[in-house]
């Protein structure tokens, strides 16, 4: 069998693969432009942010990030000594002038005390020395009285010596009158005299000189028994200066 022929005529010309390929790199191509185009865009907005960031000044967290860790602590660390000196200042003019104060006060406490101890200490031993000067004159003329006026016929001796060592003056002048009269009845009657002194006050009491009244009850009886005794009471003043260190009755006088 025959085959039938192949009609012949214009040939359709087939989309081949390289022309197909080139559109699709063409409209890739575009795209790309396109894109790179939007990049270029938005890298040149980017910029100029940055640009802009720039001019105001770095990102403080950024900062933050990029710094280390001994130097963010060492802010920290001031801020914290600062705040620590701030507090003891402040305590300190707090606390410095109270101290002061108390210290002022105590001072003038102590002063005062020892003030008060020595002024009592002074008026103690004062008074202490008035008593003593007291104690001392009225010993002196209770003895002496009672010495120059009890007498016995052996007891004679004593009152002269008395006389002697204890008395000056006017008041020995007095005595010296009447004593060897006394002592010579005394002896010749057989009688003897007893003083006893019933109470005392002294007048005047200073380093040198002394004052005292005293009333005392004087005694006279018999030794054989053949009077009856008698009693009497006077009243002296009796006047004492310190001659040498030594007491000396330098007067007397009745006292009504």
């Amino acid at each position: 069998m025959r085959s039938a022929p192949l009609r012949r005529g214009t040939k359709k010309q087939p989309s081949t693969p390289d022309s197909d390929t080139a559109a699709e790199t063409t409209e890739d191509t575009a795209e790309a432009e396109a894109d790179a185009a939007e990049a270029d865009a938005a890298e040149a907005d980017t910029g100029e942010a940055d640009t802009g960031d720039q001019e105001k000044g770095p990102d403080p967290s950024e900062l933050e990030r990029s710094r280390g860790y001994r130097d963010r602590r060492l802010p920290r660390t001031r801020s914290a000594d600062t705040s620590k000196d701030s507090a003891v200042a402040y305590r300190g003019r707090s606390v410095v002038p109270l101290r002061a104060i108390v210290l002022a006060v105590s001072v003038v406490v102590i002063v005062a005390c020892t003030v008060v101890a020595v002024l009592a200490a002074v008026g103690i031993a004062r008074h202490d020395t008035k008593d003593r000067l007291r104690a001392e004159y009225s010993d002196f003329a209770s003895q002496v009285i009672v010495n120059l006026t009890s007498f016995s016929p052996k007891t004679t001796d004593n009152a002269l010596k008395t006389l002697e060592q204890q008395t000056s003056g006017r008041a020995r002048t007095q005595i010296s009158d009447s004593i060897e009269q006394v002592t010579s009845l005394v002896k010749s009657t057989n009688v003897e005299t007893k003083t006893t002194v019933l109470s005392s006050a002294v007048t005047n009491a200073t380093a040198d000189e002394g004052s005292v009244i005293m009333v005392y009850g004087w005694e006279q009886r018999s030794l054989d028994g053949k009077a009856a005794p008698e009693y009497q009471t006077f009243r002296w003043r009796v006047d004492m200066t310190r001659i040498n260190g030594q007491l000396k009755m330098t007067n007397f006088e009745w006292v009504t």
